[in-house]
């Protein structure tokens, strides 16, 4: 029943593929494991790069050095952001609203401060105002480069030194 063609050609007429499919032999994984392990060499060396940086590198197109990571779940290590605040430090504490039921009836009973922030000529700027709540005047701001301690105490003290020395008899400090 084999007629001229050889065998191959009766396996591939009962399977319903094209011939040329059974003499194919596919390369593109053997690119990729080849791909794979350049990528690997230049991390080595390069840890940082990601894909396009590996891409102009290989001088190949970057969205097959993609393709390739996704496929082997290569990653580059990144950078972890570090928030060096003093609340991620110390356990957080809800304190209590001290003035929650506090009434003030005359001028300077309540100074509250607000911190604002701007960028002017490239860098930020730190605001600090305190208000009195009666009155709703700003009785003292002051402005630095660094949002600190010294920014507070130094707007306090403008503060206290344009009301002629008048102090509050309670002042409220919103959460920095």
């Amino acid at each position: 029943m084999i007629k001229k063609g050889g065998i191959k050609k009766v396996r591939a007429d009962a399977l319903l593929v094209n011939r040329k499919n059974i003499y194919h032999k596919p390369l593109q994984k053997q690119k990729d494991l080849l791909l794979k392990q350049q990528i690997e060499e230049i991390h080595k060396i390069h840890p940082s790069y990601g894909h396009k940086r590996l891409g102009m590198h290989l001088c190949i197109n970057h969205k097959r050095i993609l393709r390739i990571m996704k496929k082997f779940g290569i990653k580059p290590p990144r950078r972890k952001v570090k928030n060096n605040y003093c609340t991620k430090s110390i356990p957080h504490r809800k304190y209590q609203n001290l003035i929650k039921d506090y009434i003030p009836i005359k001028p300077h009973d309540l100074w509250c401060s607000d911190v604002s922030f701007f960028k002017f000529q490239g860098r930020f700027w730190y605001l600090i105002t305190i208000i009195d709540i009666v009155t709703r005047q700003i009785v003292g701001a002051h402005v630095g480069k660094k949002h600190d301690s010294d920014l507070v105490l130094k707007a306090i003290q403008d503060a206290v030194i344009h009301t002629n020395h008048i102090y509050p008899s309670a002042f409220k400090m919103q959460k920095v």
